[in-house]
């Protein structure tokens, strides 16, 4: 009796919702195992006297056999059922945790699925910058959570592996549960191109208008220096102009890859087909039209300063020719024909510009000429157009005077480099005398065959 209403009592059926239900349960069951274990002696002695009144004959044996037969059936029974119940407890333990472990990642997941599905990546570069570095923690904590979602995973399996009452319901919920995390992980990189294209679009704003406030001040400045380049009649002035204007063609020209730079950002999110590619074409076209404009007023504006530019390069030219000039009269003057060999082949190489940059012949003579007479022609005060003349028939004067004494003085280097050249020899010759004399006068005459051999050789090799 005992053991069948234990047994009903174990067979009868649970209802519990979470872990801590079911571990209750299970401590109860336990607890059951101690009441078992403490009848076990009862059974052992009844089987006992059983057997003992069967081997003695006595006349109730078979009743008592068939009632022993029928009490340690009831006892596997009951073992069996106490198994049985104690699998299905900590089968429901190990499922209530494995829910609940899965329903915190469900959580988190819900969590960042919402962050992710904001829009709001900020106007101004330095809100998406922060922006990025957001996302690059969250990026991080995704991975760190991948750990979570594996031991979840290796749970289920050994779960499903074991024949788990609800092996099902655990499949489903790790699909559900990778599924989720994958589409995280896509919304994750969907956030990170998105965020890349919003920073880059904010760059594109930034960059583009200061790039349209700094082309509308240089065109101010062109605007403003028009007035005062009209005012201005004398070479001189005009020089100054050029020289000024030539540092704001430098500034403009150092600023084209900036301008470049802007436009391949636009092109580049037009082509990546940007929500506001129509506005981002607009202002790359202005952006283009404007740097067009002030490339075309600078070179307006140094075509209208181009006497001053011929004039300017006039005067450097000649500046650089009559530093040379001055230099080789240097030379002619000093008549230095060297100290030895080695100097007066330096003084060769130096008047012949073999290792100058500065070479001068009669086509840059003829260039300068041409040029000169391209001022000349053209319509410009008479004092400014005699200060070329004047200046080119100097010029050509210490060019023609200078010819004669260079060829003399080339001459001069050429006969003393062959004075210089036999001075050499002789004193390499008088040299090797010296040498010679000196391993004649030594009166060794060798101590065995072998010095004496030694010595016949080099007084040989002497005489070669």
């Amino acid at each position: 009796s005992w053991a069948t209403n234990l047994r009903a009592a174990l067979q009868a059926e649970e209802h519990v919702s979470d872990a801590t239900g079911a571990t209750a349960l299970k401590i109860q069951h336990d607890a059951i195992y101690g009441e078992i274990e403490a009848r076990e002696e009862t059974f052992r002695y009844l089987n006992e006297l059983s057997d003992s009144m069967v081997q003695t004959g006595h006349y109730a044996a078979t009743e008592v056999e068939e009632k022993c037969s029928a009490l340690l059936d009831e006892r596997a029974k009951l073992h069996s059922a106490y198994n049985k119940k104690k699998i299905l407890l900590e089968q429901k333990i190990d499922l209530f945790c494995f829910m609940r472990d899965a329903k915190v990642i469900d959580n988190l997941s819900s969590g960042q699925e919402a962050a992710l599905s904001s829009s709001d990546f900020g106007q101004t570069v330095e809100v998406v910058q922060d922006q990025v570095k957001k996302h690059d923690a969250f990026e991080k904590l995704i991975q760190t959570q991948d750990e979570k979602v594996a031991i979840l995973q290796d749970h289920g399996r050994k779960l499903v592996e074991q024949n788990h009452y609800d092996s099902e319901n655990i499949r489903r919920r790790l699909r559900e549960i990778v599924d989720r995390r994958q589409k995280i992980k896509e919304l994750c990189a969907l956030r990170r191109q998105k965020l890349q294209h919003a920073l880059l679009y904010a760059q594109f704003i930034r960059d583009c208008a200061e790039a349209g406030a700094w082309i509308n001040e240089k065109q101010k400045k062109l605007e403003a220096d028009a007035t005062s380049f009209a005012d201005v009649s004398n070479m001189e002035d005009k020089v100054k102009k050029l020289q000024k204007h030539q540092a704001f063609q430098a500034e403009v020209a150092a600023n084209e890859g900036r301008i470049r730079e802007v436009k391949q950002k636009g092109e580049m999110l037009i082509k990546k087909r940007h929500e506001c590619a129509a506005e981002i074409e607009d202002e790359v076209r202005k952006l283009s039209e404007s740097w067009n404009v002030l490339l075309n007023e600078v070179a307006s504006r140094g075509r209208g300063l181009e006497e001053a530019q011929d004039i300017l390069e006039f005067d450097s030219q000649l500046d650089k020719l009559e530093a040379w000039i001055r230099d080789k009269e240097m030379m002619v003057h000093a008549s230095d024909t060297g100290r030895d060999l080695e100097h007066c082949n330096a003084l060769k190489r130096k008047l012949d510009d073999v290792d100058s940059d500065m070479r001068v012949d009669d086509q840059r003579i003829k260039t300068i000429n041409v040029l000169a007479d391209k001022l000349l022609t053209q319509d410009k005060a008479p004092n400014e157009a005699k200060n070329v003349q004047q200046r080119r028939n100097n010029f050509n004067n210490k060019w023609k005077s200078l010819q004669g004494a260079l060829n003399k003085y080339r001459e001069l280097l050429d006969g003393a480099y062959e004075i210089h050249v036999f001075n050499r020899d002789v004193d390499d010759t008088a040299e090797r005398i010296s040498e010679k004399q000196l391993a004649m006068s030594v009166d060794d005459t060798g101590r065995d065959l072998n010095a004496v051999e030694a010595l016949k050789r080099k007084q040989d090799a002497m005489k070669l």
